[in-house]
């Protein structure tokens, strides 16, 4: 049986130079062969993609504190992509940030 290992990046799987070790690059692709392995992290997409290179990825990533499990090359996703426009004040007023879908 297969068991699903998860990992956070910050603090957790990079090093202090905010990059994965090789040794860890090492383990995690052999231990991709036997388990499924995943990240965790309140990162997007378009910033975790860089420290995925050379990684064996076989099961979604979860993104964006949870709201996002996507795969690296975004197929079987339900995302859809918001368009983020800044308004200066809600009817309260507060800083605002209206969000309409594409």
């Amino acid at each position: 049986m297969n068991r699903l290992f998860l990992t956070d990046l910050d603090h957790t799987f990079l090093n202090s130079n905010q990059e994965i070790s090789p040794f860890s690059r090492d383990i995690w692709n052999r231990k991709s062969q036997e388990e499924y392995l995943s990240v965790a992290t309140a990162r997007s997409l378009f910033k975790v993609n860089e420290f995925f290179r050379g990684l064996n990825l076989n099961s979604p990533l979860i993104l964006l504190d949870g709201a996002v499990t996507i795969t690296r090359d975004m197929r079987d996703s339900r995302f859809k992509p918001f368009r983020f426009r800044y308004r200066e004040r809600d009817y309260r007023g507060r800083k605002a940030l209206n969000i309409r879908d594409l």
